[in-house]
């Protein structure tokens, strides 16, 4: 199961958000060292420090998860302390609410049995490979690969969009039936990462070896490599629609905002951009002119939506911009209701390159993960 990119819709984490509670806990708190700025300054500031693990965490595959889905963890980027890595646990929300678990505590561990947690949510191509080295993969592919900026602004050199990127197109080309395999008793298999190389651009292949029973992965090869030879054909690459169409936005419809949504319950993103949060935001103003200017740019590029796929169904991706002149600060996700689109809910600009690279490359558009080099749309 795939969840949401937000912690928020994860679990409800009404503990953390009671200021009460979380200043009682604060010297506790204060005892743990971290890797990065002290986020316990604020509740608001902690929820953002909790959704970048949760993010992190979904999509690095190592997101707990109990057989029974009773309980669920993830490891913080906090440094270890006499007792081991600090972990957020979280057990079924059984109070009401849309979130299917609840914050239980922090906890400090080597190992995150908690109860029925014993095992990691491995990703299929994990299940259908053995890799004899998982922290090197993603960066040799990386650098055979055209340059792009596949790491998370809050987890440099770390790749993390890419090891992304790789298991989600890997599921797909299973569902696709795209896992070419050669005829000798399918001894080679192969799949189209849907990347070029950065020398001559040809597609790079991910390769597997049957030894045994497990198949082994032998690395990153390009078309005519010998390696290849045994496969019957090219792998090919991912496809998410049949027709284009689905991926462009009918500016005739209406577009709409849900203001509170967006700009209250996503405070703890919110925050980092605009530091007195929303009720520095004019909405009114804000809302008008928004619709106005993305209704321009469409009509004017019918490529300036950006899809993202979410549950088989086309999302839309377009920029806000409090300051045309600088870049998006963050991004809006509208839903096509049929009569209108409506964004109902914000992301980063990072969160949204991970969804989006998925179904295409960004190069030349402008939605770039790092907003102090993100294009400027005037």
């Amino acid at each position: 199961m795939k969840y949401c990119d937000s912690l928020m819709d994860f679990a409800y984490l009404g503990r953390i958000e009671s200021k009460r509670l979380f200043f009682k806990n604060l010297a506790y708190l204060k005892d743990w060292r971290f890797e990065g700025e002290d986020p316990f300054y604020s509740p608001r500031n902690f929820i953002n420090f909790l959704d970048s693990a949760y993010y992190k965490a979904l999509h690095s595959n190592s997101l707990l998860i109990s057989p029974d889905r009773t309980e669920a963890a993830f490891k913080l980027p906090m440094i270890p302390t006499s007792y081991g890595q600090v972990w957020a646990h979280f057990i079924l929300n059984t109070g009401g609410g849309e979130q299917e678990f609840f914050l239980n505590r922090l906890i400090e561990c080597d190992k995150p049995y908690f109860g029925h947690v014993s095992r990691q949510q491995r990703s299929l191509m994990y299940e259908y490979a053995y890799f004899t080295d998982r922290n090197t993969w993603w960066q040799d592919l990386a650098d055979k690969a055209e340059p792009e900026p596949w790491d998370y602004v809050a987890y440099p050199d770390q790749k993390g969009m890419l090891k992304s990127y790789l298991m989600y197109t890997f599921e797909r080309l299973v569902h696709e039936r795209k896992i070419v395999w050669s005829s000798n008793a399918g001894r080679i298999s192969a799949f189209n990462t849907g990347l070029l190389s950065r020398d001559y651009q040809q597609p790079i292949y991910g390769v597997f070896e049957r030894t045994n029973r497990q198949p082994m992965f032998k690395g990153w090869f390009q078309d005519g490599h010998p390696i290849l030879s045994p496969l019957p054909y090219s792998p090919l690459m991912a496809d998410y629609t049949e027709d284009l169409k689905e991926f462009s936005m009918d500016t005739s419809k209406d577009f709409k905002i849900n203001a509170h949504h967006i700009f209250e319950d996503n405070q703890h993103r919110i925050i980092d951009i605009f530091p007195g949060g929303a009720a520095t935001i004019p909405l009114n103003v804000m809302i008008e002119g928004t619709i106005s200017y993305l209704k321009r740019r469409i009509e004017r590029n019918p490529r300036f939506p950006i899809p993202q796929l979410y549950h088989n169904k086309v999302q839309y991706l377009l920029p806000f911009q409090m300051n045309r002149e600088m870049p998006p600060q963050m991004v809006l996700i509208f839903d096509d209701d049929g009569n209108s689109y409506t964004a109902r809910t914000c992301i980063t600009l990072d969160m949204a390159y991970a969804n989006a690279r998925l179904l295409m490359s960004q190069q030349d558009s402008w939605l770039d993960p790092n907003p102090l080099e993100a294009l400027e749309i005037v």
